[in-house]
């Protein structure tokens, strides 16, 4: 689940920033259970979902790159030039913010922005290439790369691919159903 850093009026700040506001610590664990229940309504068939399991990131327009509430840049030592990013994130677990951007996060926030209207689409660069998507983060910069195909006339995601370091930490499959 997303929401959107500029509406709530905050920077996509550094995490130990983002855990000192213990008003939106509240608001994220309020919207975290909300979509549970919403999930858990939507799909009656399924085994009932944890609220534990539902992740939020909270997203911004590339400018956000180079704005930290702390004063310094929240690109680390990674320049913080917002056209080297299509989106700015901070995944918000429950106990306290990532320190990076979790992988599974990563495929999630490139899927969602590939999809016009979503909450992240409408915050990604218009010059985003979802051969090389970029989502900054604390740490520096999450590259994912999406295949897509086309199944009875239906986009899907075909494969989804992530640097995130000097070596590929993961390379495979995924299938659902």
């Amino acid at each position: 689940a997303f929401l959107d850093a500029e509406q709530l009026g905050i920077s996509c700040g550094s995490p130990r920033a983002i855990d000192g506001m213990r008003g939106l610590r509240r608001f994220v664990e309020a919207f975290r259970e909300r979509v549970t229940e919403l999930l858990n309504e939507s799909l009656p068939n399924s085994k009932p979902m944890n609220s534990a399991s539902v992740k939020v990131a909270l997203v911004a327009d590339p400018k956000a790159w180079s704005a930290s509430s702390e004063g310094g840049s929240t690109a680390g030592d990674h320049g913080g030039d917002p056209s080297s990013v299509d989106i700015v994130g901070r995944i918000l677990n429950r106990a306290n913010t990532h320190k990076a951007y979790a992988v599974s996060g990563g495929i999630a926030t490139s899927v969602a922005a590939s999809i016009e209207g979503t909450l992240p689409n409408r915050a990604t660069s218009s010059a985003a290439d979802f051969d090389a998507f970029r989502i900054g983060h604390p740490e520096g910069v999450l590259r994912v790369r999406l295949a897509f195909g086309e199944e009875r006339g239906v986009t899907t995601v075909r494969d989804a691919r992530v640097t995130r370091s000097a070596r590929i930490l993961m390379c495979g499959t995924g299938f659902s159903g």
